[in-house]
């Protein structure tokens, strides 16, 4: 009789210990979904993350191809102004008309400078010749002008004429630096690359 008891006792406070919570492994199970949950939870804040940084990656490249064009787009236009202006220059503006109005209006400080320490002549004036590139008794004429790939300069290609005092052969080309100041172009410095020959 008291095994029974004792048996009876012992299946009652099974069932209620079940009857009050889950078991061990319901616990686990538990624990498992919510370890796994966390987890997927992190990697979609990964994922998001990712795309977040690929999405503004890609808003910055297009924001600095759209900057580099602009530049491109810029530096294009100033070329095209210098380009208009130089072909103008030896186009109409002889060596003679290259007075000091014209020095003073189209050209920056530094080539004022210039011009005047390549004034050979007695007093003052500016060697308007250095970047028009006609001489005393030389006829030059305009051959073409062009970038030469390097920032500001211009390569203006000139040739001479032989006449009753020269023979003369080859041609003069001078390296300009040419760039817009207030919006106008202006002349900076310049440098005869290469010279015409007198046989």
């Amino acid at each position: 009789m008291k095994k029974i008891l004792f048996l009876f006792i012992t299946l009652g406070v099974s069932t209620l210990l079940g009857a009050c919570g889950p078991s061990q492994k319901e616990i686990d199970k538990q624990i498992d979904d919510k370890v796994n949950e966390r987890m997927q939870q992190i990697e979609n804040e990964q994922q998001q993350e990712k795309l977040r940084q690929e999405a503004q990656q890609r808003q910055q490249q297009e924001l600095e191809q759209q900057r580099q064009q602009e530049e491109a787009d810029r530096a294009q236009a100033q070329r095209e102004v210098c380009l208009a202006f130089l072909r103008s220059m030896y186009n109409n503006v002889m060596g003679t008309l290259m007075n000091e109005s014209w020095v003073k209006k189209h050209t920056t400080a530094s080539c004022k400078r210039q011009l005047k320490n390549d004034y050979d002549y007695d007093g003052e004036g500016y060697a308007t010749w250095m970047i028009g590139g006609w001489g005393d008794d030389i006829e030059m004429k305009f051959v073409d002008v062009k970038p030469d790939g390097n920032g500001n300069y211009y390569l203006a290609t000139l040739k001479a004429e032989s006449n009753d005092y020269y023979n003369i052969s080859g041609r003069r080309v001078i390296r300009l630096e040419v760039y817009l100041e207030n919006g106008a172009p202006v002349i900076n410095s310049y440098k005869w690359v290469s010279d015409i020959q007198f046989n």
